[in-house]
C-alpha cells in the first residue's frame, strides 16, 4: 500500500503552458499556464494561472507596456466679469514750503548800460516825470512856443535835423571841454542815463528853469521855457543844446558847483550869451570832475535835483545886438571927431 502511494507520488506532475491566444498573443507577453496534478485514486486536477512576464518577450519586444494615454478633463473657464470703468490716474502734488514761481514778483533783469544817456525826444514815456514835472509832459513839437519858431507844426523832417542838430552840438560841447561822452536817441539802446527833452511841462517847484535833473539820475529840458528865450530855430538849438551839457553834468554826478560867473556851461545861472555861443564849454573845475566820474554809474545821489535858470533876453545883449552897438559907437565917433575939425 505504501508502494503505491509512492508511485503516484512519484509520478511526474505535468504542466503545460498554453498561450491565451494565437500567433500575436505571444508578442503581448501575457500567457496561461494550465497544470495537471494526480491524486492518489488517479484523480486529476486541472489548474490554470495567467501571468505576464517580459523573460518570456522576444528580444525586440518593448520591456513595458507603452504609457496609458489619459485624456485629462477640458477645464472649466468661468466667464471674466465685464471690465468697470477705472477713474483717471490722479496727479502727483508737490508741496513745496517756497512759493510758486509764478506768484513771486520777480523784477525783470536791468540791461547793463552800454552807453552814458539816452536822449528821449520821443513822446515818452519819460523817465521820472511823476517827480521831476507836473501838467503831463508831451513831445517837444508839440510846444506853442516852437511852433511859433518853425512857422507851423514841425513836419518829420524838420523834427529829425533839429534833433541831429541838437545832439551834434551836445557832443560838440563835451568835446570842447575835453571829456568824452556816449550818447543814443535810440530807446532801444540801454543807457544809463536819460534825459528828456519835452514840452507843455514845467517844474512844480521851480517853473521858469529851463531844466531840472536829479544828481546822478534821469533829467528833463523844458523846450517851453528855452523855445521863450529864443529867436529863431537855430537860436533854440543851441540853448537846448547847451542846457542838455548841463543836465548830463547833473546825471553823471557832477553838481552845480563850481562856475558862478554864468559863462561856463555848468553854471546854475547862466548868461543867455554864453548859452547862445558856439565855443561855450564847461569850466575847467568842472570838466575835471567830470573826468573822475563814471557816467555808466547809476542811482541817485541827492534828493533835490538841479536846475538850470538863464537870464531873460532884455538882460542879456544877444550877438546881433552887439554889432549893432559897435557900429552906432563908430558912427558917433565919426561925427564926433567931424566936429573938432
Amino acid at each position: 500500500m505504501v508502494a503505491v502511494k509512492s508511485r503516484a507520488l512519484v509520478l511526474l506532475v505535468l504542466g503545460v503552458v498554453v498561450p491565451s491566444a494565437r500567433g500575436d498573443s505571444l508578442r503581448s507577453g501575457t500567457w496561461q499556464w494550465q497544470s495537471w496534478s494526480f491524486g492518489a485514486g488517479g484523480t486529476a486536477t486541472v489548474t490554470t494561472v495567467t501571468t505576464t512576464s517580459s523573460s518570456l518577450l522576444p528580444t525586440n519586444a518593448p520591456a513595458t507596456p507603452p504609457p496609458a494615454v489619459v485624456v485629462a478633463p477640458t477645464p472649466t473657464i468661468a466667464s471674466a466679469p465685464a471690465p468697470q470703468p477705472q477713474a483717471p490716474p490722479q496727479p502727483i502734488v508737490t508741496v513745496s514750503a517756497y512759493p510758486a514761481a509764478s506768484a513771486m514778483s520777480v523784477p525783470a533783469p536791468t540791461p547793463t548800460p552800454t552807453v552814458d544817456a539816452f536822449l528821449n525826444f520821443g513822446s515818452g514815456p519819460f523817465a521820472d516825470a511823476n517827480t521831476l514835472t507836473t501838467g503831463g509832459a508831451q513831445a517837444w513839437s508839440n510846444s506853442p512856443q516852437v511852433t511859433s519858431l518853425f512857422g507851423g507844426t514841425p513836419t518829420a523832417q524838420q523834427q529829425s535835423a533839429f534833433v541831429a542838430a541838437v545832439v551834434q552840438r551836445v557832443e560838440q560841447t563835451f568835446q570842447q571841454s575835453g571829456v568824452p561822452v556816449s550818447l543814443t536817441t535810440s530807446p532801444g539802446v540801454a543807457a544809463a542815463h536819460t534825459l528828456s527833452v519835452v514840452s507843455n511841462t514845467v517844474n512844480p517847484n521851480l517853473n521858469n528853469a529851463i531844466g531840472m535833473t536829479y544828481l546822478g539820475g534821469n533829467g528833463f529840458d523844458f523846450i517851453d521855457n528855452a523855445a521863450k528865450l529864443s529867436q529863431s530855430v537855430d537860436q533854440l538849438e543851441w540853448i537846448v543844446a547847451h542846457n542838455i551839457s548841463h543836465e548830463l553834468m547833473l546825471a553823471f554826478g557832477v553838481g552845480e558847483n563850481y562856475d558862478q560867473s554864468g559863462n561856463f556851461i555848468d553854471a546854475r545861472n547862466a548868461n543867455l550869451a554864453m548859452m547862445l555861443d558856439p565855443n561855450a564849454t564847461f569850466s575847467s573845475a568842472a570838466s575835471k570832475a567830470l573826468l573822475g566820474q563814471n557816467f555808466l554809474a547809476t542811482g541817485v545821489l541827492a534828493p533835490a535835483p538841479g536846475a538850470q535858470l538863464v537870464g531873460p533876453p532884455s538882460t542879456v545883449a544877444e550877438p546881433g545886438t552887439f554889432a549893432l552897438f559897435g557900429l552906432a559907437s563908430l558912427g558917433l565917433v565919426a561925427r564926433a571927431r567931424r566936429r573938432r575939425a
